[in-house]
């Protein structure tokens, strides 16, 4: 029997127009390389998500954006949620279908650009309308089951982002943790209609794609999400007192080239 799920990929997103409090357009790539063109922005509804589509609201077919992290859906999508207010800079989910049907003029690409995770899985997550899994939401990881006893192994978390550009300090490249395979917890196997490819047992892969339960991933101390924020890669050019290109710097007070804080005197210097 074949499970319903919703795919989503990542996008970069600058908030470029605010067109209701839940709707707005954005640009899935730095809006200083497109001249703020109005003609590139990618239109999104953040009210039309999974946890609206699980009360029956609207339709499974109407999702055009995962929820908002730490929100009532406990989803992936950094912008918004709501407006005028709401986070103009961040990720965004778009939901596979949705960004399927937009026009390839303003389709963000997949996987986005700017980001250094080389597997496309990295930048997916699963949401599941029905089945046991119902409602659970994964989010795609490259690992390594390192060690393994029956269904149970212990893995390895690799090529995610470094921590100075995560949402938290806390380290993911390299992080081990032990779960069960089995378990809803972990996406269901590809050979059974999941996305996750690694398992235990003899002849099977034990590097590839691992979909992670997000609110088991965060109890377990993940953090989540863990890939790395675009609002870390705004690069703006500051200028000289010459009135010259003299370097470039992150976007936002205190964010230095690597990520690290810095002095604000230090900036207001470095901006001439």
């Amino acid at each position: 029997m074949t499970i319903a799920k919703s795919v989503f990929y990542l996008s970069a997103a600058w908030v470029g127009r605010i067109d209701g409090e839940t709707r707005c357009s954005f640009w899935p790539t730095n809006p200083l390389e497109n001249h703020f063109d109005p003609a590139l922005l990618v239109p999104v509804d953040l009210s039309k998500t999974p946890s609206v589509a699980l009360k029956g609201q609207i339709s499974w077919d109407q999702v055009q954006v995962d929820d908002f992290a730490d929100h009532h859906g406990g989803g992936l999508t950094l912008i918004g949620p709501l407006f005028p207010d709401g986070r103009m800079v961040g990720g965004v989910y778009l939901e596979r279908k949705y960004w399927s049907r937009l026009r390839k003029e303003i389709r963000p690409a997949f996987p986005p650009p700017g980001f250094e995770m080389p597997e496309k899985y990295q930048y997916m997550a699963v949401v599941y309308q029905d089945g046991s899994r119902a409602g659970r939401r994964y989010m795609g990881l490259h690992a390594k089951i390192i060690r393994e006893e029956g269904s149970t192994a212990v893995i390895t978390i690799l090529n995610e982002c470094d921590p100075e550009f995560a949402e938290t300090s806390s380290p993911t490249s390299g992080l081990e943790l032990k779960c069960d395979l089995s378990s809803l917890d972990c996406d269901a196997h590809v050979d059974a209609g999941g996305m996750t490819e690694i398992a235990t047992g003899k002849g099977k892969r034990k590097e590839g794609a691992l979909f992670l339960d997000a609110k088991y991933a965060k109890r377990i101390g993940l953090p989540v999400p863990v890939k790395c924020p675009p609002s870390k890669g705004i690069v703006v050019p500051t200028l000289s007192s010459r009135g010259r290109p003299r370097s470039k710097a992150r976007a936002g007070a205190g964010v230095s080239l690597t990520g690290r804080k810095t002095p604000l005197r230090r900036q207001r210097n470095r901006a001439g």
